[in-house]
């Protein structure tokens, strides 16, 4: 929900979303790694992620793309000692779905990070199975915000072209009305000209004919 229009929704998404990074201890705490080896880098790197994650749902799209490779440089550093470092490749990927303005060029990010990552994990010597669950998930959440993202737009777009559905009725609404207001206008100029006219002509053989014509006008 990086790209939703409520701060206050966006938020809230942003909190939930933060629940998968317990994987980011859970890995290599769940692995046979030691924790002499991966705990301190590991809480390290969390307190590092955690300014990064909340910053990158703070800036505009356009500074966004720095934090996609900060988050995903700390899952590059942190791989070689911990299981963790997946995690962050892995929201590197979810908000590089809204770091770029086309939808291409995001999914041509995600899958440069994840082949990078795939080139450093097999250099590690990781399984081929551990390596295509990086992917699959990374590739799977990314694509589910790029669908998000497209959603926001297209709802964008229905509600900029019911407003311009109702400016424009607004706008025919102003115009009926200044017509109407012109005509009326127009009919009672020409009802104090004919009036005028007539109490012009009434005065030489009226006068008191005339007189109530021009208080009529």
């Amino acid at each position: 929900a990086r790209g939703s229009g409520d701060p206050r929704k966006a938020w809230r998404w942003a909190a939930i979303n933060l629940t998968w990074s317990f994987w980011i201890i859970a890995a290599p705490a769940l692995s046979s790694l030691s924790w002499r080896v991966w705990l301190a880098p590991t809480l390290l790197s969390y307190v590092v992620f955690l300014w990064l994650y909340f910053r990158a749902y703070a800036v505009s799209v356009r500074h966004l793309i720095g934090y996609v490779l900060a988050i995903g440089a700390l899952g590059f550093l942190l791989s070689p000692l911990s299981w963790g470092g997946m995690t962050y490749v892995i929201y590197a990927c979810v908000f590089a779905a809204f770091a770029f303005r086309s939808p291409r060029t995001s999914l041509l990010a995600m899958l440069v990070i994840l082949a990078a990552y795939v080139a450093e994990t097999v250099w590690l010597g990781w399984s081929w199975s551990n390596i295509l669950s990086v992917v699959l998930w990374a590739l799977a959440v990314g694509g589910m915000n790029l669908m998000y993202r497209a959603k926001g737009v297209s709802d964008a777009r229905l509600r900029l072209s019911h407003d311009e559905v109702r400016r424009l009725a607004a706008s025919a609404e102003r115009e009926r009305i200044g017509r109407d207001l012109h005509d009326l206008l127009g009919h009672t100029l020409s009802l104090v000209a004919l009036k005028s006219e007539l109490a012009a002509r009434l005065v030489e053989r009226d006068a008191i004919a005339a007189g109530r014509e021009m208080r009529e006008v």
